[in-house]
């Protein structure tokens, strides 16, 4: 008894460490909506320390220093086990981060104002740094103000 037990803790670990880097559901299953920026790149999302290896692979990185621009999706993260209110940042099928708490409530409520709820969002990013013992960091051209001019 006590070997079935252990065999079914073992296989719950596996499959929630599985789901930590979930892929991007498939895109032709929800429509999309173009994020309007001001070109400056200045809105920055969290975690990417915790993917740093995602961010390694979707943009072919090899660890050293780099600045590329690239899209992002931005997908509601509702099973989130820190936030069921989270928005998750995507780069083709890897997560690299999220959205800061407060981002994501505004983001989602913004979403919401304009008819475009539960719909991802896509827009231009860029990462800065690597090389050195430094992590990579993502900053978006993501601009709400804009965003609400543009589609109000």
């Amino acid at each position: 008894m006590e070997a079935l037990f252990g065999m079914i803790a073992i296989g719950l670990v596996i499959w929630a460490l599985s789901k930590r880097n979930k892929p991007l559901p498939p895109s032709h299953t929800k429509r999309t909506v173009e994020l309007t920026g001001n070109g400056k790149y200045d809105y920055e999302i969290v975690g990417e320390s915790h993917y740093q290896r995602n961010i390694m692979k979707a943009l072919n990185l090899s660890g050293g220093q780099s600045s590329k621009s690239f899209q992002v999706t931005l997908i509601h993260d509702d099973y989130n086990k820190y936030d069921n209110q989270a928005i998750a940042v995507y780069i083709g099928e890897y997560k690299v981060g999220h959205l800061s708490k407060g981002k994501a409530r505004g983001y989602r409520k913004l979403m919401k104002d304009l008819g475009f709820e539960g719909l991802y969002g896509k827009c231009n990013g860029t990462v800065w740094g690597g090389g050195s013992k430094k992590n990579y960091g993502i900053w978006l051209d993501y601009n709400p103000r804009l965003m609400r001019k543009k589609y109000s």
